[in-house]
């Protein structure tokens, strides 16, 4: 193991048994086992490791979802269990971003699979009325973002089968809606 991964996984380690801002440069390289001029060598500060510690979550993810055209596949339960498995697995970086009200990229694949159906129904709906589309599509997608980080919050309470129905049942609300 590489001295950015020791870094890595010391920070998620820590970030279960503390918040964020409460991890400090000396701390890390202890739990890490690499000295402070490592961490320098590469970071200016915590917050930069753990941009590279969502970075390579991301990567993880797309890992799972290789080979998946999203901008042709409808919504499918089974990816969002892959997604909400994801989530559940990554609790210790997805909590550390909600806690420190840091965005998570949501422009990952997944999202843009979420959202692709929306847009479509909402086209067929709207047809080149851009503005309504844009708006109605962020309406479903912070619903079903809400839920996940919601789930989060609740320290993963649900199961994941439980949250997808959710999910999906909000997915069948909006298709009704989008009918012309």
């Amino acid at each position: 193991m590489n001295s950015k991964d020791k870094m890595i996984n010391a920070l998620l380690n820590l970030l279960t048994i503390k918040d964020f801002k409460d991890i400090n440069v000396s701390e890390l390289c202890l739990v890490a086992k690499v000295h402070r001029t490592t961490f320098y060598a590469y970071y200016d500060n915590v917050f930069e490791l753990l941009e590279d510690a969502k970075k390579k979550s991301v990567l993880q993810l797309k890992e799972k979802y290789k080979g998946i055209d999203f901008s042709k596949v409808s919504f499918d339960e089974n990816l969002l269990k892959i997604y909400l498995n994801f989530v559940k697995d990554n609790a210790p970086l997805f909590k550390a971003y909600l806690k420190n009200s840091i965005a998570l990229d949501s422009e990952n694949d997944f999202i843009k699979m979420l959202e692709s159906d929306p847009i479509k129904k909402a086209k067929e709906k709207y047809g080149d009325d851009d503005i309504s589309i844009y708006y109605l599509t962020r309406f479903f997608m912070k619903g079903i973002y809400s839920i996940i980080i919601t789930w989060i919050n609740r320290d993963f309470k649900e199961p994941i089968e439980k949250i997808a129905n959710i999910i999906s049942s909000i997915h069948v609300s909006e298709n009704a809606y989008f009918k012309k």
